[in-house]
């Protein structure tokens, strides 16, 4: 799955999703499957990567919004 196919996937049911911020990675997870793990750790909640962070996951988030942006 593209980034951007993830982005719009968050986008249309953030109420669902925690996003992680960390200095070289970005990932989301369901909130449900979150509370799962955290009641079970050797439960392993499914999580979605982005493959690019900092400006290029931010101009990707851009252009999924359509938003006339690029890399310079």
């Amino acid at each position: 799955m593209s980034d951007k196919d993830m982005f719009l996937m968050l986008l249309e049911n953030k109420n669902l999703y925690k996003v992680f911020v960390d200095n070289d990675s970005v990932f989301f997870m369901d909130k449900i499957e979150l509370e799962k793990y955290k009641k079970d750790f050797n439960y392993e909640p499914k999580s979605y990567e982005f493959n690019e962070f900092g400006y290029n996951l931010l101009n990707e988030i851009f252009q999924a919004l359509d938003i006339d942006s690029e890399l310079v």
